[in-house]
């Protein structure tokens, strides 16, 4: 199994992790728990895939990245009330594993 496959394995178990924290109820949970979850799965791709990404560029990205995700989260969660909770459990899942994606796209290979 390639290195880039037990990447991918890596951010998708990170992203359903995420996925079944936001559904705790607890009041702003997503926003308690996107960013370390996300810092979790950027750094671990880029462990286990061997991608170089200067930190200089990847820890802005997953700040901007998390504010984001956390602002449509809550958007969707005020928006639609109960159903909004459970509709941000894939949202959340999707949104941490596209960066897990992101992270292999930007990340040159170390030689």
């Amino acid at each position: 199994m390639g290195r880039n496959m037990k990447a991918r394995g890596l951010a998708f178990v990170g992203a359903g992790l995420a996925g079944i924290l936001v559904l705790l109820p607890i009041p702003v949970m997503d926003l308690l728990m996107m960013l370390p979850m996300q810092l979790f799965i950027a750094f671990g791709v880029m462990g286990i895939s061997k991608r170089k990404i200067g930190v200089k560029k990847l820890v802005p990205l997953i700040l901007v990245y998390s504010l984001v995700g956390s602002a449509m989260g809550l958007g969707l969660e005020i928006s639609l009330l109960f159903l909004g909770k459970f509709l941000l459990a894939p949202f959340a899942f999707v949104w941490c594993y596209l960066l897990g994606e992101l992270v292999l796209l930007l990340g040159s290979e170390e030689p």
